[in-house]
């Protein structure tokens, strides 16, 4: 045992192994923090098909968010068509599919789908956030 603990009382060696266990439940704490919070690590927001379709001036896009169901995807989908880019946040349950709303004017008169970019990017507890894209025909 060094010299400075021998010189400490009973009690306060006690008290110093105290301090130590709680710093390093401390310093592992982050390890575990995401787990149940309602943003936790590894989610991730996919396009559920390769579709999407117009609505009143909106982008319908189905999602599905990868995770646990205890948790939330969110963040921001991206859509852009000609030029044209508009984002919306989104909030989906882990586990869950649901349909977004973006308000991107896709034009009138067309007679074929219209080829329309999206990117989700997925915020993470613990890290950076995650981003998946595809293309998707939108009718």
């Amino acid at each position: 045992m060094p010299k400075k603990m021998k010189s400490l009382s009973k009690s306060a060696k006690v008290l110093v192994s105290i301090l130590c266990v709680g710093v390093m439940s401390v310093l592992a704490l982050p390890a575990t923090a995401g787990a149940d919070s309602p943003i936790a690590s590894g989610m991730s927001l996919v396009f559920a098909t390769g579709k999407a379709k117009s609505v009143a001036g909106n982008v319908a896009v189905p999602v599905q968010c990868l995770g646990g169901t205890k948790s939330f995807c969110s963040g921001n989908v991206t859509l852009s068509r000609n030029g044209h880019k508009i984002s919306a946040p989104f909030s989906v349950q882990g586990g869950h599919q649901e349909v977004l709303y973006v308000p991107l004017e896709l034009g009138r008169g067309a007679d074929r789908p219209r080829k329309v970019h999206g990117v989700a990017t997925t915020i993470q507890s613990l890290g950076p956030a995650t981003s998946n894209q595809a293309f998707l025909l939108a009718e």
